[in-house]
């Protein structure tokens, strides 16, 4: 009884440890995969809500 005891005390500890990081850690998986569709070239042009003319936003009028 004493060995589990033991290894949840452990795994509780590591547990406390490692939970202030995952979000972090979700972040910049977050950040990457962006990253990544920006460089394929699928970015804004592909979400709802970002109208043509939105702030941030260059209009190609030679186009």
């Amino acid at each position: 009884m004493d060995t589990l005891l033991n290894y949840l005390t452990v795994t509780f500890v590591l547990a406390l440890l490692l939970a202030p990081s995952l979000p972090g850690y979700l972040h910049e998986r977050r950040i990457d995969r962006e990253l990544r569709a920006a460089e394929r070239g699928s970015g804004d042009e592909e979400r709802p809500g970002h109208p043509e003319g939105a702030p941030g936003r260059s209009l190609d009028l030679a186009a």
